[in-house]
Formats: structure tokens, sequence, C-alpha cells
């Protein structure tokens, strides 16, 4: 694809739906897609919230909390803050994705000890 070129629909939600979403995470990193980068985050903390909530702990089953790359998450953190004060090509951030993004990050965080209790 194309650096500007958004990814195939099918794609992005075969990938979200698997272990291969950080995958796409780090694809979206690399092409300094922040805001989809920050939008898959989002969207895979809900799937973790919902199935954290009607967690069966008889079966085992993937949600994107096994293997949450935490690491990957921060360094995303770290590449808005820096495309922010940066500005540049990917200046067409939204202003309050930072803020966003640090929400998502505490809520996972917050997930994350929930789950080891």
């Amino acid at each position: 694809r194309r650096p500007g070129e958004a990814l195939p629909r099918f794609l992005r939600s075969a990938m979200c739906s698997s272990p291969f979403w950080v995958e796409l995470l780090r694809v979206y990193m690399k092409r300094e897609h922040l805001n989809e980068a920050y939008a898959l985050l989002s969207d895979q903390l809900k799937v973790s919230q919902r199935d954290f909530l009607s967690l069966d702990s008889g079966r085992f089953r993937w949600t994107p909390l096994r293997g949450f790359p935490m690491g990957l998450a921060e360094q995303l953190r770290w590449g808005v803050d820096r495309a922010m004060t940066k500005g540049g090509a990917v200046a067409k951030l939204r202003p309050a994705l930072l803020d966003e993004l640090d929400c998502v990050l505490k809520q996972y965080s917050g997930l994350l000890k929930d789950c080891e209790r």
C-alpha cells in the first residue's frame, strides 16, 4: 500500500479480532498513522473491558488483554507527544489525542491490575 493509503477494511477486521492486532499497531506506528494506532488501541480496550466483565473461567479464550504490549503502547504515547511538538507531516493529529491516549493507557493499566487479582 502507498504511505497515505488506509489498509483494506477486511484486513484490519481480521487482524483486530486476533493476536495479530499488535502487528497492526506496529504497522500504524511505523507508518506514523498515529490517529489509527490510537483508534486501534481504544477499540481493543473496549473489547478487553467487555471480555473482562464476561470472563468464563472454565474456557481459554483469546482477548486483547492477553499479552498486551504495554511497552509498545508507551512508545506510541512518546511518538504522539513528539509528533505534536514537532509538527510537520504528522501534525494532522487531533489536539486532544495525547490526553485521550493517556486515558486509554490508564484504563489498560487498571484492567491489567484487576486481571492479576
